[in-house]
């Protein structure tokens, strides 16, 4: 699925613990269509350094998903110990995002809830715990008449926090991440917004955390200053530092645009600031970035994999040496 518009990887199943690297990979709905089913895969190859080929999984609840996916998590929402699947949908009949339950032997059962149903154009989901009582909650992003809500968990039941300022349809924006970029013990959010697209006309946003269940939207600074074709925030140390910086992937669909990078200066200056950074390959590139994400890696390799089924497209992986990369 060349085209696929998103995929999410992590180990799924316990039996990575025990016969080496065991990668899934989640392909969401291609470009070309909206009406693509998703699929699953995983990886068989026998360690981390080496090329990995991914084999299909059978899930008949994931593929008869036929939607318009526009992003998937990897995250144990119900704390049995294995990691579900939440799939983010927009931009067709079918919007409800779908969350798959993980119960074990390859086998994933959808189940359903207020994330399921809300029907609107999402396109990104986070999860952290929010509130610091032990489970994972969920911000999930959206467009136009919808905005965006914060799901907040408890005892693995999700429900809308309607009260929250990071719920309703002032809030629109793309990618979303949580992180803790003041280093006070709550996850703060960056909303990236594509500025002057689907009811979108505002610079990025960035809410603080203020450890009451509020959050306080931060109004100056670099990282929401300038309003631009932006899709999708990622946290990260990436000058080793001890403070969270920040990337957002930009460009408009089909053009090319300059990211942005953004250097903490809590550890420099003892308060949580940002300064761009202009030089530089990764704040001069000039991609049409939808996603980037931070990794350590060491080899590079590319492993290309045939469905058993002859009329299906070859599923190709490709890992990179480079500390960050944003796709073109």
């Amino acid at each position: 699925m060349p085209n696929a518009t998103h995929a999410a990887r992590a180990h799924f199943d316990s039996r990575a613990r025990t016969s080496g690297l065991r990668l899934a990979l989640l392909l969401v709905a291609a470009r070309r269509a909206f009406g693509v089913s998703c699929a699953l895969a995983i990886a068989c190859g026998a360690g981390r350094a080496a090329a990995q080929d991914f084999v299909p999984v059978a899930s008949p609840d994931i593929a008869a998903h036929v939607t318009f996916a526009t992003g998937a998590a990897w995250v144990d929402f119900d704390h049995d110990g294995d990691l579900d699947l939440f799939v983010v949908t927009g931009f067709s009949a079918n919007n409800n995002n779908a969350m798959f339950r993980n119960d074990g032997g390859d086998t994933f059962t959808r189940v359903f809830g207020p994330i399921t149903s809300d029907g609107a154009e999402n396109v990104c989901s986070s999860w952290a715990d929010v509130d610091n009582d032990g489970d994972l909650d969920a911000f999930v992003s959206g467009l136009d008449l919808d905005g965006s809500t914060l799901y907040r968990s408890a005892g693995g039941s999700l429900s809308i926090d309607g009260a929250s300022a990071l719920t309703g349809v002032a809030v629109k924006g793309t990618g979303c991440a949580w992180g803790d970029y003041d280093s006070d013990g709550h996850v703060d959010l960056m909303l990236a917004v594509l500025n002057g697209v689907l009811g979108m006309n505002t610079a990025d946003r960035l809410f603080h955390n203020n450890g009451n269940g509020t959050f306080t939207e931060i109004m100056s600074g670099p990282v929401v200053a300038s309003p631009g074709f932006h899709h999708h925030p990622t946290w990260a140390d990436f000058d080793g530092d001890g403070d969270l910086d920040l990337f957002v992937a930009s460009g408009l669909v089909g053009s090319l645009g300059p990211d942005k990078m953004y250097r903490n200066q809590l550890m420099e200056t003892a308060t949580a600031t940002f300064a761009e950074i202009t030089t530089g390959v990764l704040a001069t590139d000039v991609r049409d970035s939808q996603v980037l994400s931070w990794a350590i890696t060491t080899t590079t390799a590319i492993s290309t994999c045939t469905s058993p089924a002859t009329t299906r497209t070859p599923i190709s992986i490709t890992v990179t040496t480079a500390a960050a990369r944003s796709p073109a």
